[in-house]
């Protein structure tokens, strides 16, 4: 472990988009740690970023990296199915912990990563960035200020092009159940529902519906899905999730709060928070919006200094992820359910091999 006088040693595993366009940059900008190591089999690509960033050293066997004594700690940027296998890799061998959303792609990984982190004394944090947004930190501040209380209605839209051949596509690995462990809802969906149960609290019931569409090869991961819940606090809400949005211009994620006192709306791509009290509707527009990405590295090493829990801990946002799966049951059966009873099931075959290929 590096001596509290010295940068966090970090290896970044998995040279994909969002290890490139989000995480080192964060990283770079984060002046208590740094990434020596880039792991990934792709060798050329990895080479291509590491002297992007300046990154010292590649390598291409995470297990042999783990052994080495070189790191602190891991950032786990790799497919959805390689992320439980890695997280309690990297814990047997003592190290810190960052792992992208979502933690896993069955419950039963999820609570295996969860008890694992408790057990450890390590730092293990989800990388949900969203949680650390400017909107959001922005929003909390507004519905602090105004006294406006707890929401009675949710409303939330989530829509993007990434199933749109035309505007790019989407990685191959998207397309399958057995490495992106469900369709747009797991992939991009469960960070709306992870930022509302930060800010209204755990969902008690929710109802879904999905639709395929022309999600290549098969069609049959969703594109598309609706959600209707109900929360213990009593609010209820309906949330919009859709990758096949064929609109021009940025992603639209939008969130909107109603209160007894007020309404709040927050998008949290551009920054933007929108309310009104007493009448009365007020813009923000912070030139300086972040997604989160630097402030959730940052928030990262302070809790690996500290020792202090993270707020996207792998304990906090297992309700996400037994949420998806909950919105998932009810689109198969048609009954309404519960998070709180989504029984664990079994990882799918091959779900423990490992590879560092990037996400």
């Amino acid at each position: 472990m590096a001596a509290n006088d010295q940068p966090v040693r970090v290896a970044l595993v998995g040279a994909g988009e969002i290890a490139e366009v989000a995480h080192l940059p964060a990283w770079s900008a984060a002046g208590d740690a740094r990434v020596d190591v880039l792991v990934d089999p792709n060798q050329e690509r990895a080479q291509r970023i590491a002297a992007e960033f300046g990154i010292p050293n590649c390598a291409v066997d995470f297990e042999e990296l783990l052994q080495s004594g070189d790191v602190d700690a891991v950032d786990i940027c790799t497919p959805p199915h390689l992320h439980a296998p890695m997280v309690l890799n990297a814990l047997d061998a003592g190290l810190h912990v960052l792992v992208e959303k979502p933690m896993a792609t069955n419950l039963l990984d999820g609570e295996a990563i969860a008890r694992a982190a408790r057990a450890s004394g390590k730092t293990v944090m989800i990388a949900e960035n969203w949680l650390f947004s400017s909107a959001r930190r922005e929003a909390e501040e507004i519905i602090r200020k105004h006294a406006l209380g707890q929401p009675f209605l949710v409303k939330a839209r989530h829509e993007s092009s990434l199933y749109v051949a035309s505007t790019g596509g989407a990685p191959a690995w998207t397309f399958s159940p057995d490495t992106a462990g469900g369709g747009y809802l797991m992939q991009a969906g469960i960070h709306t529902v992870a930022l509302i149960e930060a800010m209204v609290g755990p969902f008690q019931e929710v109802s879904g519906y999905t639709s395929a569409g022309n999600t290549p090869p098969d069609g049959f991961l969703e594109s598309t899905a609706v959600l209707t819940a109900l929360f213990e606090s009593g609010a209820l809400g309906s949330l919009a999730f859709t990758a096949r949005s064929q609109h021009l211009g940025p992603r639209r994620l939008g969130l909107e709060l109603f209160f007894d006192k007020g309404s709040l709306e927050l998008d949290v791509w551009t920054g933007r928070v929108s309310y009104t009290v007493e009448g009365r509707q007020t813009t923000v527009e912070d030139a300086n919006s972040s997604m989160g990405f630097a402030e959730e590295i940052s928030h990262f090493v302070h809790c690996l200094r500290t020792g202090s829990e993270p707020e996207t801990s792998p304990a906090r946002l297992l309700s996400s992820l037994k949420t998806v799966f909950a919105a998932y049951e009810s689109a198969r059966t048609g009954n309404s359910v519960r998070p709180s009873n989504v029984a664990s099931t079994p990882a799918p075959a091959g779900a423990k091999e490992v590879d560092a290929s990037g996400d």
